[in-house]
């Protein structure tokens, strides 16, 4: 039975080109976004899902919150990992990582190779007992148990020892430290929420006799360390003890009065979604971009599934006298049932497997949208395969269902007539149009959403940050010896006349910024304020373009400068409740451990606010401070001509600091990097868009088959009587021009309160204007005039004499 339902099924197809082709490329672009938008959601919510203890793994965070501000930081001090495991019984084994700030200088000494890495990672021995890192070569219990040991990838075996045992070789770092490779690991899955290719064993870092990574609390000031804990209990349990940790634990020159440090804990399984701390170690994701993303595929489906449902009766409306035959000849209702049913689901597979070919063809172009590295192999998975034949077979059957089981019902003398309308009826006919219309609202939905995302960020990257971003070259001074050649190093490039300026700071607008707590003279006890701190060299104010609003940068030309001397931002002028007239002279502290801190110095200037991070984060009081060894980055602002200035530049610099990696960026890039999950949504948000409107015009063609069928002696009356073309144009398109704007009417309010959510997650943000709400309803309209224009111009000029035959 079934293969007769397929051989009838195949057959129809073939005879109703036209409608098979059409109804074949709505559901095949249909289950295009699904089947991309899936693949997408899938890997963002699979993030470190991989590691066989990932449901006990959480990573230590820390809250520091001053009387007058609060910032929350993924890194915490190194050595408490050494009492949570000894006094907790909840944890059960510690990790800690150190991934580098940016790029490090690894060389193969046996063959004179070098190569600039940015994925260079210090970590415990216990990595390889928490996660799942599996070796290929190698002993995993002796691999990073002593100083100077590295595993690497698999990657970067091939790539330093493509025919050789990599065990037992050595690697020298930055032109400084030796490692011997103790194993091989496999590549990192890219659903990692951060990614090495060496990992070198902890150990190494504290024995550092220069203290210059400062890894013993006793002298730590940075605690740039990401502690991971592996529990046997409940998190909350531990995370309620955290208090009487820190007053056991961390020495009372760590908690400042007014200053409280809160730990807590954070599932692994959450980080790439649901952490948005400072001193992430990769970029997260974004949980809400997930979400939009996932209900859009949602809802793509849907309106091919109604564009299915609406091609389907205009086609089965031609097939009335069909139906009647077969019931004459003994067809029973349920046997039509099975018939359309199987015709139904027989046109979803086969839009299925297009859509499954056409994926793999779009896939390169996709990774580039979505910023993904998705591969063949992950989209004809055997669990995708099956998940979405079986959504395939069930969408064909809901789709189907409406048709099957009006077209099944017809009287029979009544199909053999052909006075059956199919689908008659106001109520009926209010189905259909309510289709349409939900069709529709989807797709202004998404144009609306799409322009003010487009909007958005035009505006975040095109403001005024109050930094010359488009000119800044950043230069990375990860080590030592690039830091104190630094001045070397801005004496030789400040000679050239397209050279504006050049200067260095611990801090990077656009990347790491430090965070502090400041106490001004005049603060009651324990009162202190959460700041960001720039401790930064000479030159910083007019290199990077900032605006001075009062007095002066600090200065080689004033030597107390560089022990007594700050400048803030109007942000912190605010804050600390001073005002122009009164702020210079005005004395304000850095609490905490690092060299110059808990000293009074004088605020000798004030700064116009700028933006040091993302749009959604308020710019928050800032201290900029002299420091002598003022490193991790160099900023050179560039006059012009900025394409060739830096090869010059890299000739100083190998000349400068020979053998260590010229790693660059430039400013305005590391800004744009700052919101690359809103860049991938506004990417494909347009294309799914352009899609989703290809659907609903897919729709409006069948329903404007059917309207035609239905009013065909209509058209030839009015046609007999000298009706034009326009006037016939005009009378079939009138209900379709109502649909559209009913449905611009509920799309257009949608599009405002979601869009109005999305642009609340950022502190500065566009305004809303009429402009993208009227583009679209003109865009709508025109759209389906020129949809609806080429079936009803052809019924127009057909002669009346065929339409009226029949009477």
């Amino acid at each position: 039975m079934f293969e007769s339902y397929l051989k009838v099924a195949i057959r129809n197809l073939k005879k109703n080109k036209l409608y098979s082709v059409v109804n074949i490329l709505g559901m095949t672009i249909g289950f295009i976004c699904f089947i991309l938008i899936f693949l997408y959601v899938d890997h963002e919510l699979s993030y470190d899902k991989y590691h066989s203890k990932s449901k006990n793994v959480y990573r230590l965070a820390l809250e520091t919150e001053a009387s007058k501000g609060t910032q929350r930081n993924a890194q915490t001090p190194a050595s408490w990992s050494k009492f949570l495991k000894a006094n907790f019984p909840e944890v059960t084994n510690v990790v800690r990582f150190k991934p580098p700030r940016s790029v490090w200088l690894v060389g193969y000494p046996d063959k004179d190779t070098k190569f600039s890495e940015k994925r260079w990672t210090f970590a415990d021995s216990t990595a390889l007992e928490i996660f799942d890192i599996p070796l290929t070569k190698g002993n995993e219990k002796f691999a990073l148990n002593r100083p100077n040991q590295v595993v690497l990838s698999q990657s970067m075996s091939e790539k330093y020892f493509p025919e050789e045992d990599p065990i037992g070789k050595v690697l020298i770092l930055d032109n400084q430290y030796s490692f011997q490779v103790s194993g091989v690991m496999e590549d990192l899955p890219a659903h990692s929420h951060f990614h090495y290719d060496f990992l070198a064993s902890f150990t190494t870092l504290l024995q550092d006799t220069t203290k210059y990574y400062r890894f013993d609390i006793e002298n730590s000031h940075f605690p740039f360390v990401y502690t991971y804990l592996e529990l046997n209990g409940n998190p909350k349990n531990l995370e309620n003890q955290f208090p009487a940790f820190v007053e056991r634990f961390v020495p009372e020159r760590f908690r400042p009065e007014g200053v409280k440090l809160d730990p807590f804990l954070q599932p692994i399984k959450d980080i790439h979604l649901a952490s948005n701390l400072e001193n992430e170690i990769e970029a997260n994701g974004n949980l809400d971009t997930v979400y939009i993303l996932f209900f859009i595929g949602l809802f793509i489906l849907l309106i091919s599934i109604i564009n299915f449902i609406n091609l389907s009766t205009a086609q089965y409306a031609k097939r009335v006298k069909e139906i009647g035959l077969r019931q004459v000849m003994g067809a029973q209702r349920q046997h039509l049932i099975h018939q359309f049913l199987a015709e139904s689901v027989v046109i979803c597979l086969i839009a299925l497997i297009c859509a499954f070919v056409l994926s793999l063809l779009a896939l390169p172009a996709f990774n580039q949208l979505s910023e993904k590295a998705f591969t063949s192999f992950q989209l004809i998975s055997g669990s995708y395969l099956i998940l979405f034949t079986a959504i395939a077979i069930a969408t064909g059957l809901l789709a189907g269902f409406y048709p099957a089981f009006v077209i099944s019902g017809l009287n029979t003398t009544s199909a053999l007539k052909g006075t059956t309308q199919i689908g008659g009826g106001l109520q009926k006919s209010f189905i259909r149009k309510f289709l349409i219309a939900f069709q529709f609202t989807i797709s202004i939905f998404m144009i609306i959403g799409t322009l003010i995302v487009y909007q958005q960020l035009d505006y975040v990257q095109n403001k005024n940050l109050g930094i010359a971003k488009d000119q800044i070259l950043v230069v990375s001074l990860t080590d030592r010896i690039p830091i104190e050649r630094f001045p070397t190093f801005k004496k030789a490039i400040e000679q050239n006349l397209n050279i504006q300026g050049v200067s260095s700071s611990f801090s990077t607008p656009g990347g790491v910024v430090f965070e502090s707590q400041a106490q001004t003279r005049e603060a009651a006890p324990g009162e202190s304020w959460q700041v960001q701190v720039f401790p930064r060299g000479y030159d910083f104010v007019s290199t990077l373009g900032m605006e001075l609003l009062l007095g002066r940068d600090i200065s080689k030309e004033f030597p107390s400068d560089s022990t007594d001397a700050i400048l803030i931002n109007e942000a912190a002028m605010e804050t600390f409740g001073w005002t122009l007239e009164s702020v210079l002279n005005k004395e304000l502290k850095i609490i905490g451990n690092g060299p110059g801190n808990n000293e009074y110095k004088k605020v000798i200037g004030v700064v116009k606010d700028f933006h040091s991070k993302s749009m959604r984060e308020k710019i928050p009081p800032t201290v900029l401070a002299y420091n002598a060894t003022a490193g991790f980055s160099a900023f050179v602002n560039i006059k012009s001509d900025i394409e060739s200035t830096i090869p010059w530049i890299r000739e100083r610099w190998d000349e400068v600091v020979p053998g260590y990696p010229f790693s660059y960026s430039m400013m305005s890039q590391d800004f744009d990097e700052l919101y690359s999950a809103e860049t991938s949504l506004k990417n494909l948000l347009s294309y799914f868009t352009f899609l989703t409107i290809i659907i609903a015009c897919l729709g409006l063609i069948g329903l404007t088959s059917y309207t035609i069928h239905q009013k065909v002696k209509e058209i030839a009356l009015r046609k007999a009587l000298g009706s034009s073309i326009t006037g016939i144009l005009v009378l079939l398109s009138k209900d379709f021009i109502v649909l559209c704007s009913i449905a611009f009417l509920i799309g257009a309010p949608i599009a405002f309160a979601i869009s109005n959510w999305w642009l609340n997650t950022f502190t500065y943000r566009i305004d809303f204007s009429i402009l993208p709400f009227m583009l679209t309803l003109v865009l709508i309209l025109i759209i389906s005039l020129i949809t609806i224009s080429f079936q009803t111009v052809k019924a127009a000029k057909t002669n009346p004499i065929k339409g009226l035959r029949s009477e």
